[in-house]
């Protein structure tokens, strides 16, 4: 039988493990288990009677992967599949977050956004994230989930680390999810086997300690590091740890869990799970922070008139209506289309809109017609914010399907003319417009269910 995995690899994890290395190697050809975040803003049934994973109130183990195209809490934003290791940051965050009244978030490698959505989790409406992918492939999955998760503090972004080098001590928090050798997903991405050596875990550590040198100047005194890699290897872990402590000046953040989580700790702030021990994949984690080493008075920013395309107050009216508590929101024009930031991004926004590539923030609200009115955008009606006076059109679960396969639906009795939020068990999916006699499918082709399975 040929090996499912490098003859280095191995060796390594003799080594590493010794008695243990064989429950380690029983493990890995074995399916992976399933998870799911639910999204605490978006209450539903959805998992019900899933097993919670015990690091992460809102996590549930299930027992198989779900067919999550074919359901509508899914496209609602209720709950996103995410395995349990990586929902470990949820606890982290429960006690390693900066204490300070608008925080500033980044998630540098954010890719489909699994972490962010802990981040915005633990943000609990306030402070802004600026959820960062360099890949350009991966950014439309990651703009799909957040506008699905309907947070409006939200920045997304398209740099490299590099690039936010002007932003001297500018964020309270930094997650960087690096990339690595991938040993913790053997088992679930072949690929990840073919491409491992010993020479692409040396390059991949040289790859990280320049992200890490690259990004730490903007990381403020006080401010805390979530560094965490997808990898076994010591070298690209507690290696690069060690580093960041002699080298960089940081310090361990230690961190409390339960002895029966089966999570492996290491002096109270670095962490191991290994699928063995664990309901999950292969994961590393360290929390560490920046010190203070002298007072800061103020703020560093270089107040000017803001550049930024703000609709004038006397012309927000029609505006309002579509959001609850609007109040907390500018509202500003980019192209031909009407976005709401919450005010207290705003400042943000202008620290960074003219140094970094910044594709969007807050919540895109929809353009305007010739008579002055909104044209909705899909994802206000999936947003946190939206209006809770709406006209809905609930739905049931086949006809809710149809509608996400973006078929027109036949108008029952009752449904008024114009435009519907779209709902399933009360949660958004989408807009429609009613006319006499027919309907609008508002929904984005692009989010359109195409097929009838996950694969």
């Amino acid at each position: 039988m040929p090996k499912l995995w490098p003859q280095k690899f191995e060796e390594y994890i003799l080594q590493f493990l010794k008695e243990d290395a064989g429950y380690f190697f029983e493990s890995l050809p074995k399916v992976p288990a399933s998870a799911a975040h639910l999204n605490k803003f978006k209450p539903s049934k959805a998992f019900e009677t899933g097993m919670e994973v015990p690091w992460n109130l809102q996590g549930r183990l299930l027992p198989q992967k779900p067919n999550y195209l074919l359901d509508p809490l899914f496209h609602a934003g209720a709950y996103m599949v995410q395995e349990s290791s990586n929902q470990f940051i949820s606890h982290v965050l429960s006690q390693a977050f900066p204490n300070s009244t608008n925080p500033v978030v980044l998630d540098l490698f954010a890719s489909s956004g699994g972490k962010s959505v802990h981040l915005l989790d633990a943000l609990n409406g306030k402070g802004t994230l600026i959820a960062n992918e360099m890949v350009k492939s991966r950014l439309r999955n990651l703009e799909e989930n957040l506008l699905r998760n309907g947070a409006a503090n939200v920045l997304i972004a398209n740099n490299e680390p590099i690039d936010y080098g002007k932003l001297k001590e500018f964020f309270d928090l930094i997650v960087i999810d690096a990339p690595c050798s991938d040993e913790g997903l053997f088992r679930k991405n072949p690929n990840s086997v073919k491409e491992w050596s010993e020479s692409a875990v040396s390059a991949c550590v040289g790859i990280q300690q320049r992200i890490l040198s690259e990004i730490l100047p903007t990381l403020k005194q006080g401010g805390m590091l979530i560094y965490t890699t997808n990898t076994y290897n010591v070298r690209e872990n507690e290696e690069n740890v060690k580093w960041l402590l002699d080298q960089m000046n940081l310090e361990a953040y230690p961190i409390l869990i339960k002895e029966d989580w089966g999570i492996l700790q290491e002096e109270q702030f670095m962490f191991r799970f290994l699928p063995h021990l664990v309901q999950g994949e292969g994961l590393f984690m360290a929390v560490l922070q920046k010190p203070i080493l002298h007072e800061t008075f103020g703020s560093n920013r270089n107040l000017k008139k803001s550049k930024l395309p703000f609709i004038p107050p006397k012309k927000t009216g029609f505006l309002l209506p579509w959001l609850n508590s609007s109040e907390q929101f500018e509202f500003l024009t980019f192209g031909t289309s009407v976005y709401a930031l919450p005010k207290h991004c705003i400042s943000i926004l202008e620290d960074t809109l003219f140094h970094l590539n910044i594709l969007k923030s807050g919540i895109k609200m929809g353009s305007t017609d010739k008579n002055n009115a909104l044209l909705p955008e899909h994802e206000l009606g999936l947003n946190q914010f939206f209006t809770s006076e709406f006209d809905k059109w609930e739905l049931e679960l086949g006809t809710a399907i149809s509608y996400l396969k973006k078929q027109v639906l036949q108008v029952p009795i009752g449904i008024g003319v114009g435009w519907q939020l779209v709902t399933f068990q009360g949660l958004g999916i989408g807009f429609a417009k009613v006319m006499p006699g027919r309907m609008n499918n508002y929904l984005p082709s692009e989010l359109r269910i195409i097929k009838d399975t996950t694969e």
